[in-house]
């Protein structure tokens, strides 16, 4: 089924219109509203609301034009109330706050379980191609008796400060007699259940932990894509665990490479979680029980 889609682009840079419209076998562009089965927004949502001058540079855009699409925004709202059609929104970023747009339809990378919304629905995180030459693909890994978890990237430190130590050191003590935690933090969530994730990894026997914890100067080294998929690669099973928003974008990129997810659950909302069995295609735990985590 075809659907036709209506919207208001007019003045708005080729750069930062959605890709809906490109996706021509599920939708049809239409300029009567009364004939449309959807609206959408001209851009991301976060283009209108979150982005600043870097963000549209990054696109070869003037910041100036920030107002303009706002009124498009503003403009689609009045119609979808006039004419009674939902419109579709889509929201890529960290943030996983409700958003104010109660007629869209909301497709977006991070929201929670216990706080998603009925019009909020989870959109696969962008990632860029994991090899250089698209027509290949990766090349798997001999089974091994000895499972090989993988994982670079950013996380909170191994060695903690040591107020942040004792605290994360109860609340995982906590967790293991099933006691809510009684300590809550100033810190970003993903990156300490990360950190506790290798933790317990590299404490467990007949596990092979294959890490690496990077710096802001890893992020922007010439080789930093490289190193990273090259241990993607190399091991059967990548640790997924959020970061600064609630999902991960290394989850989708480990399954276009053919390995197994080690994910942790940070309450978190996937893709089709309706239909897509997940917990039979990972290897799935929960972050209050991460002193599982090598027992799954």
């Amino acid at each position: 089924m075809v659907y036709r889609i209506f919207s208001l682009t007019e003045g708005i840079p080729e750069a930062l219109v959605t890709e809906i419209f490109s996706c021509t076998d599920t939708y049809t562009r239409t300029n009567q509203p009364e004939e449309a089965d959807f609206f959408a927004y001209p851009t991301h949502y976060q283009v209108a609301y979150d982005y600043a001058a870097p963000d549209f540079a990054q696109h070869g855009v003037n910041a100036d034009v920030q107002p303009l699409i706002r009124q498009r925004f503003a403009e689609l709202d009045a119609l979808s109330d006039r004419y009674g059609k939902k419109i579709i929104a889509v929201y890529i970023r960290d943030n996983a706050q409700p958003l104010p747009a109660p007629h869209a339809i909301v497709f977006r990378t991070s929201l929670t379980a216990s706080g998603r919304q009925r019009n909020e629905f989870a959109f696969p995180a962008n990632g860029r191609p994991l090899l250089t030459n698209k027509t290949d693909l990766p090349a798997y890994i001999e089974w091994s008796p000895t499972p090989s978890v993988g994982f670079r990237g950013q996380s909170a430190p191994m060695q903690l400060p040591f107020s942040l130590a004792i605290r994360n050191r109860f609340n995982l003590f906590a967790e293991q007699w099933g006691w809510n935690k009684p300590f809550s933090f100033r810190y970003n969530f993903g990156y300490l259940h990360r950190r506790n994730a290798l933790y317990y990894l590299q404490q467990a026997a007949g596990i092979e932990l294959d890490y690496r914890i990077t710096t802001t100067a890893d992020i922007f080294a010439a080789n930093s894509r490289r190193a990273y998929v090259e241990s993607l690669l190399r091991n059967p099973y990548s640790l997924c665990v959020s970061g600064h928003g609630n999902y991960s974008s290394r989850l989708y990129e480990t399954m276009a490479a053919g390995r197994i997810p080690l994910f942790v659950n940070t309450d978190c909302v996937l893709p089709l979680e309706e239909m897509i069995d997940y917990k039979g295609m990972f290897v799935w735990v929960e972050a209050d029980a991460l002193h599982r985590i090598a027992q799954v």
